[in-house]
């Protein structure tokens, strides 16, 4: 598998590949009760640490204060990466089309498009490079990205399921047909 995380302050445009909760990180209530995601590796915590410094850049442009570039994303990140969204969807220089991801977990899991994609928004927007980045990235950057194969999930632990899309499926359809009911009620009242 490749990721496309950057390791430590380097960064990696070749590949693209989406984080895996309970393979790549893991979220719950933290020690202080904080709900937060941890990186499994230090690949991934350094992909965090990354996401939170791009974050930074936006800071004084977006209306927030910088972030605590600590690895384990949490509702501050979050919010943070929330309202960096929208304001690199109001600026059209930017020409970056992101979807605003609703959880700490969703915005984990896509970690690795909003560093590419907040990185590349914050250059067009000639933002100042933040601690750690790069000026610019390198023209070459050596495939250091190479994981071990994630391992198998212990039994018993949830699949993923796609519920949802039935029950999705199933209200359209309901509303569908009681909207074409209705429809032919009224036909045939006014024809009476």
């Amino acid at each position: 598998m490749i990721l496309a995380m950057p390791l430590a302050d380097d960064y990696d445009y070749k590949a693209s590949t989406d984080l895996d909760e309970g393979t790549h990180f893991n979220c719950g209530p933290g020690s202080s009760g904080v709900y937060r995601c941890v990186g499994v590796g230090d690949d991934v915590i350094g992909g965090f640490k990354a996401l939170q410094r791009q974050i930074n850049r936006f800071a004084s442009v977006a209306g927030f204060s910088p972030i605590t570039v600590d690895g384990e994303p949490g509702p501050g990140t979050l919010a943070a990466a929330q309202a960096v969204i929208s304001y690199i969807q109001k600026n059209p220089a930017t020409m970056t089309s992101l979807a605003p991801q609703s959880s700490v977990n969703s915005l984990c899991a896509y970690a690795t498009s909003y560093v590419r994609s907040f990185y590349e928004a914050a250059n067009t927007l000639g933002l100042p490079a933040g601690e750690g980045d790069p000026a610019s990235p390198p023209a070459s950057t050596p495939d250091l990205t190479q994981l071990p194969a994630p391992a198998p999930a212990p039994a018993g632990a949830p699949k993923k399921s796609n519920t949802w899309l039935w029950i999705g499926g199933a209200f359209l359809l309901a509303a569908t047909a009681g909207t074409v009911g209705y429809v032919v009620y009224r036909r045939r009242q006014r024809r009476a």
